[in-house]
């Protein structure tokens, strides 16, 4: 039996305060908070029951959260895992995320289809160009490493299709 994906863990000096600054970027909720860490995922995510002995879920999960732990430690280097959000309209959503206090952040990658941010501790993020999709693919697109470079080929999610250099490949 496989194992599940539960949650992202990131650290922070300010758990409570980061996850609502993400649950605002990403339309989340706190699903679950404690003095040093906060839980955000989607809206449709279940509401968890917390007792002295046990944990559970009113159904299951669907999907992963984002869990935000206390660390005492600042940030120091690039982060080896990082989000990437595919918002409708780039250029808008990146006023919005500075203005919310991100900040744009030089990693190498030079020009591309992604800015990259960081969030008010530091973690980068980058923030994609809407992907337009052909035809009837109309799920949304996610990104894929392909050991060459960071976000160099796409694939379509969830549709059974992938474009991979410019080829329109049908996936299991």
């Amino acid at each position: 039996m496989a194992s599940r994906w539960n949650s992202t863990v990131i650290d922070a000096r300010d758990p409570k305060r980061l996850a609502r600054w993400w649950a605002e970027v990403l339309d989340y909720r706190v699903v679950f908070e404690t003095t040093d860490m906060t839980f955000i995922a989607d809206h449709t995510y279940p509401k968890l029951i917390v007792t002295d002995t046990t944990r559970a879920f009113e159904t299951p999960p669907v999907g992963p959260g984002l869990l935000f732990i206390s660390v005492g430690a600042e940030k120091h280097a690039k982060n080896r895992v990082h989000l990437d959000i595919n918002p409708e309209d780039q250029d808008a959503e990146v006023e919005r995320l500075v203005d919310m206090g991100a900040r744009h952040v030089d990693v190498g990658h030079g020009d591309r289809h992604w800015v990259v941010l960081a969030d008010p501790e530091g973690n980068e993020f980058c923030v994609m160009k809407p992907i337009e999709v052909p035809g009837d693919l109309t799920q949304a697109a996610s990104h894929v490493v392909d050991g060459r470079g960071h976000h160099e080929r796409l694939a379509l999610g969830f549709v059974g299709a992938a474009v991979l250099e410019g080829l329109l490949l049908q996936v299991q």
